[in-house]
């Protein structure tokens, strides 16, 4: 098949790639662009495999590829629970150090409804209760995520990713309902 890319070209592409994740992660201090740029040496590394398991007239590639994202969003998702239980952590600290009287920390989101006189805004509220209740939440959520990668290893890589989603979801709407 003329024009067709062989089994070096692939993975020459795939070098190039992982030296600029690789470069981005070392010389980046953002921490966005240094997420992307591991992303990108994922994808190097995925780039490879099914390359490979091409060339070699086996599956095997694809099924680590798929493996290979099954496991990064699963990461991904205890990554945002460990991130919200440490915001919680330091809210509470926050928290703590306000006057005893009128400790509350308020956040304006913005205006929901307005009808005549009638103004409904999105506005979050910290207090001691509402404190506790959120280390409760991010805790126990933190806890359910590392326990359910082991415990849907099992499952297919769709459905792996479509309950680590609904849990999020879960979590972010508790959060919502404890600071509302």
């Amino acid at each position: 098949m003329p024009g067709a890319a062989s089994l070096g070209h692939y993975l020459i592409l795939s070098a190039v790639l992982f030296a600029i994740g690789t470069a981005g992660v070392f010389l980046r201090r953002n921490l966005i662009t240094i997420l992307l740029s591991i992303e990108i040496m994922l994808n190097a590394v995925n780039l490879s495999f099914v390359a490979l398991g091409r060339a070699l007239g086996s599956g095997d590639g694809q099924v680590i590829v798929f493996f290979v994202m099954t496991v990064a969003a699963a990461e991904a998702a205890v990554g945002a629970m460990i991130a919200s239980f440490g915001v919680s952590l330091v809210a509470v600290f926050r928290l703590l150090g306000l006057d005893a009287e009128p400790r509350a920390i308020v956040q304006r989101g913005f205006n929901w409804i307005t009808s005549g006189e009638l103004v409904v805004d999105l506005t979050l509220r910290l207090d001691p209760l509402s404190a506790l209740m959120i280390v409760v939440v991010t805790g126990v959520g933190l806890l359910i995520h590392i326990y359910s990668t082991s415990y849907m290893h099992d499952e297919r890589a769709s459905e792996y990713a479509r309950y680590f989603s609904y849990l999020n979801l879960f979590a972010a709407f508790m959060l919502v309902l404890v600071l509302g």
